[in-house]
């Protein structure tokens, strides 16, 4: 993950780098962070080339405000992909970037308490969206896992079991909330307990999903029609 701390004088830079790693060191996730001076802004195009995933714009300067505002909007219009968190020490400046479509903003005294707050919020806005990523909470850690290696999620002793291509994750999750931020094309809940990746079916009869690892997860019957009909309509197989 790549973030920009953009405009931050020395202080507030060094309390949002504590904010991250603190939020950070419970995630199985590497991370980088550059600083850039409100003087010396690169070229949005150079921007794109850098693929920041994350910008923290720091507006507490009035005089360099609405240039860091313009400048967070060129930014994300080239690259999408780029979040942006504005702080500022003056709180009556969050009404300066309603026009700018931010999608967080922190009161500077606030940074330790409401930074994962915002991280939380746009992780799920990002890396819950489509085949990226599954954010997944356990008791040692957080995980980013990739939607497109989950083979299939079991529901047991109250816990939910993720199966991977490389490994297996146990967490505390329901399987209908884990349903609602995985992708409904390749995801479908095939059993009470198991909600399958299309993706790695090899095989489907009426009441058995054959897995590519050779597991065999069951089918039910009110699911079967659902089930068929996503495998046909996504090309994978013909049952």
């Amino acid at each position: 993950m790549r973030i920009c701390l953009v405009g931050n004088d020395s202080e507030s830079a060094a309390n949002v780098k504590k904010a991250m790693d603190e939020y950070f060191a419970e995630f199985a996730v590497k991370y980088e962070v550059d600083a850039m001076d409100p003087g010396a802004l690169i070229s949005p195009q150079l921007w794109l080339d850098c693929a920041y995933d994350l910008a923290v714009f720091d507006l507490s300067d009035e005089p360099s405000r609405i240039q860091l505002l313009e400048y967070s909007v060129e930014v994300r219009r080239l690259c999408r992909k780029t979040k942006v968190i504005f702080i500022s020490d003056e709180l009556n400046s969050v009404l300066d970037t309603f026009d700018y479509d931010p999608d967080y903003f922190i009161h500077k005294p606030q940074v330790d308490e409401r930074f994962p707050i915002a991280m939380e919020h746009l992780l799920k806005l990002d890396v819950n969206k489509g085949s990226n990523g599954l954010v997944l909470s356990t008791k040692q850690a957080k995980h980013i896992v990739p939607q497109r290696s989950i083979l299939y999620i079991e529901h047991y002793q109250h816990k939910s079991k993720v199966v991977c291509e490389d490994k297996e994750i146990t967490c505390s999750e329901k399987l209908s909330s884990l349903l609602e931020r995985l992708d409904g094309t390749a995801f479908v809940r095939c059993h009470c307990s198991f909600i399958a990746n299309l993706n790695h079916v090899r095989k489907f009869t009426r009441t058995q999903l054959h897995m590519c690892n050779g597991d065999v997860l069951p089918c039910s019957r009110s699911s079967q029609q659902i089930v068929r009909e996503a495998l046909e309509s996504g090309g994978r197989f013909k049952a």
